[in-house]
This record gives structure tokens, C-alpha cells and sequence, in this order.
């Protein structure tokens, strides 16, 4: 089978409007490869907060919340069984918000986003229901 994918360094061309056209009529339409690139990595998301930068962005940081850990652990001596043991850890009393990756998107490709969200979100709301009424 041959490998139609691109090298690294070959630059790729738009394609032009009338080749586009062109693929429309034909019923052919254009072939999306997805890749992932080096830094590619799944992540977790609890939350998301951001703004709108001046250039026009709107800026989204995804981010993984916890419980922030112990500060401190110290040992304890435990006479009975003459043994030192850890002792309860300090815990602050914060949650923690790891700051996972940052994106910026133009108007468009957030509109885009939003609806694929909203879709995606109502098609498992939907399964999770009908998967409550069968139980």
C-alpha cells in the first residue's frame, strides 16, 4: 500500500477554491488525516477558565483540580509496639487547580467547539438516562 502521508518539511498546499469545487462535484469530497503531533497527550479536565485576549482570542486553560497535599508528614514513636510510625498528615485546606494546557481559539473555531460540546454532551446525557431507566 502506498504512503500518500507527508514527510516532515514537505510543505503542503491549500488546496485551490476550483480544485476544491472540483472534489465537491466529483462526490469525492477532501480526505482529513488526523496526526498527532510530538507533544500529543491526553489529559484530564475537571474545569476550564480564560478571557478573551486583545487580539481577539478567546483563551481557555483546562485544568485538573484536587485536594492540595499534606504540607507535612511527621513520625510518631508508639511505645507499645516500640515501632515509629507516620503520623496524620497536615492537610491545607485548599483545592488545588493544575493547570493543564492553554488553548486559544478565533470566534469561529469556538462557536465550533461549543456546538460539538453541546452535541456530544446531550447524545451522553441521553445514553446515561436511558441507561438509569433500564436499572
Amino acid at each position: 500500500m502506498k504512503d500518500d502521508s507527508p514527510k516532515k518539511g514537505q510543505d503542503l498546499a491549500p488546496l485551490t477554491e476550483q480544485a476544491m469545487k472540483d472534489l465537491l462535484e466529483s462526490g469525492h469530497g477532501p480526505k482529513i488525516r488526523y496526526v498527532r503531533s510530538p507533544s500529543f497527550k491526553i489529559v484530564h479536565c475537571d474545569g476550564g477558565v480564560g478571557a478573551a485576549t486583545n487580539q481577539g482570542y478567546l483563551g481557555l486553560g483546562l485544568y485538573s483540580e484536587y485536594q492540595a497535599p499534606p504540607s507535612e508528614v511527621g513520625f510518631e514513636y508508639d511505645p507499645e509496639r516500640q515501632a515509629v510510625r507516620e503520623a496524620a498528615p497536615s492537610h491545607p485546606a485548599m483545592i488545588i487547580r493544575e493547570l493543564e494546557v492553554q488553548v486559544l481559539f478565533d470566534v469561529k473555531a469556538a462557536r465550533g467547539v461549543s456546538n460539538w460540546l453541546k452535541q456530544w454532551a446531550d447524545i451522553v446525557e441521553e445514553r446515561q438516562r436511558e441507561s438509569s431507566e433500564s436499572d
